[in-house]
């Protein structure tokens, strides 16, 4: 595998290794919110510096993962 800043060379694309930061950020916005509205995603994409998809991809992950109960 070939390592270039923050993007890890996989066979068919690169894969972004997400910094302890930006996973603790995404965390705990999870745990707070159970819909993420589009001006939120947006928000956090530009504070996190990662693209809408990115912050979409790793919603989806974390829920489906560890079976998130969110606090109403």
């Amino acid at each position: 595998m070939i390592f270039i800043l923050g993007k890890t060379r996989t066979r068919d694309k690169y894969r972004i290794v997400y910094t302890d930061r930006q996973r603790y950020e995404l965390e705990n916005e999870f745990l707070v919110s159970k819909y993420i509205s589009i001006p939120r995603k947006a928000a956090l994409s530009a504070a996190l510096a990662l693209s809408e998809r990115q912050v979409r991809e790793k919603i989806c992950k974390y829920i489906i993962h560890n079976n998130v109960e969110y606090i109403d």
